[in-house]
């Protein structure tokens, strides 16, 4: 927010601090189902599905199949060896942002800090505990990351570099001061997507 007016300063922080405070009402539990029940499939008539089944070419020769199997087989050892990486380096993100059982929402913060030997994140998911979550270098994307489950709720959160310098999360879209010359980042996680905070 730098060269900001101060009253648009103070507008965006009064913002913030309503966002944060928002509470989200439950769905009743038995909506999904409601929902899905209303929904009917598309049935096909009979005359479609047997011109579709005509169309559908049935004859296989071996010198048909082995060609595309030579060709599934190549592709298949080539995304293997593009893909693999060793267990020590590999990071999962896979099922970013989705929705559990329990209402926790997986996130995924990231820095863009190549100059760091060692980053951890501290924030009110874990009471600001002194030692903070690790976050892994990423080298195929140059970036430390770190994959977080979370509750619905707003946190602050902010990066503690080399064991010293702590800054904010300059790709969140809201801030705070902390109170000791600091400002921390404000993720806030929702019914929505779980990108509220535009991380």
């Amino acid at each position: 927010m730098k060269n900001t007016p101060a009253n648009i300063e103070k507008d965006l922080s009064r913002i913030a601090g309503l966002i944060a405070e928002i509470r989200y009402a439950e769905a009743p539990e038995s909506l999904s189902e409601k929902v899905l029940a209303s929904i009917k499939p598309k049935k096909m008539t009979f005359f479609k599905r047997l011109l579709r089944r005509l169309k559908t070419p049935v004859s296989v020769t071996p010198l048909r199949v082995l060609p595309a199997s030579v060709s599934a087989l190549a592709i298949f050892a080539l995304a293997l060896t593009l893909f693999w990486r060793a267990p020590g380096t590999r990071i999962v993100t896979e099922r970013i942002n989705e929705v559990t059982d329990q209402g926790i929402k997986t996130v995924m913060l990231i820095l863009d800090r190549s100059d760091a030997r060692d980053v951890e994140v501290i924030g009110s998911f874990n009471n600001w505990s002194p030692e903070g979550i690790r976050m892994v270098w990423d080298e195929d994307r140059g970036l430390w990351v770190v994959v977080l489950n979370l509750r619905r709720g707003s946190y602050e959160y902010a990066f503690r570099i080399n064991g010293k310098e702590i800054i904010a999360d300059p790709m969140a879209f809201l801030h705070r001061d902390d109170g000791f010359g600091h400002q921390n980042s404000i993720l806030i996680i929702g019914n929505g997507n779980g990108n509220e905070a535009k991380i």
